[in-house]
């Protein structure tokens, strides 16, 4: 498993590539280690912020830094480590960054009549469905079935998580699906 940082500064894009569970970010000396290095960014502090790798997840935390760190615009100092995904945007100093780990696919043994698959780089992707607020679907009500369709689909993760029984959310899909 890798580590994938894609980062946006001064208009330039350079992605880097971890093989470490934790990776120090600032503007690092020698005696820091390896990390990522943001010494073209004045904003950012000595020792700004560590990425962790922990259960296949990327963990983020702000280590007291001047300008802090955000995610996705929210300020995470002092709040201690925090889950960021693929889609999130991590702001350290004036750098902006994405992360994401890489795994290898593992190979398989060949079973009869079963060809192998060449070995390919797969994205896990995981996300949590936030079920306490609304879907962003449509305020005019879906007129064409495609429509209907679409809209019981954007309702579904949100229904999931409010419908205390399988029955009445199973009764829910085949009224709007109708």
């Amino acid at each position: 498993m890798s580590l994938r940082i894609t980062i946006h500064s001064k208009g330039a894009e350079t992605v880097r590539m971890f093989d470490s569970d934790s990776v120090l970010i600032g503007r690092l000396t020698r005696a820091d280690g390896p990390g990522l290095d943001l010494s073209d960014d004045a904003s950012a502090s000595r020792r700004h912020a560590l990425i962790e790798v922990k259960e296949g997840a990327c963990w983020l935390t702000d280590l007291g830094s001047s300008f802090g760190t955000t995610v996705n615009g929210r300020d995470i100092r002092g709040m201690g480590p925090q889950q960021v995904w693929p889609e999130d945007t991590v702001t350290a100093g004036e750098t902006m960054l994405r992360l994401a780990l890489v795994f290898e696919a593992q190979p398989s043994s060949a079973q009869p009549g079963n060809q192998p698959e060449p070995d390919k780089a797969a994205v896990q992707i995981t996300r949590a469905i936030d079920t306490t607020r609304p879907h962003l679907g449509a305020t005019v009500p879906p007129a064409t079935p495609a429509e209907k369709r679409f809209s019981l689909l954007l309702e579904l993760p949100e229904k999931f998580g409010t419908q205390p029984r399988e029955d009445a959310l199973l009764q829910l899909i085949m009224d709007r699906a109708s």
